[in-house]
């Protein structure tokens, strides 16, 4: 799931809902791997809205 695309996010909510009555926890351990040049993975890494827009919005 892209945690940056809120429309994802809220389907995943309202499946696991549906199929187990409530949602108590939700645990962000999401992983990223990046293939490229240093240059971009630099840029791509200390982006602000890469490390927080996931997060907040799943609270």
């Amino acid at each position: 799931m892209d945690v940056i695309d809120n429309a994802a996010v809220f389907e995943s909510v309202k499946r696991a809902r549906q199929h187990f009555g409530r949602l108590d926890v939700i645990v962000n351990n999401a992983g990223h791997a990046q293939v490229g040049a240093v240059e971009e993975l630099r840029t791509l890494l200390t982006s602000p809205s890469h490390h927080t827009a996931g997060s907040s919005d799943q609270t």
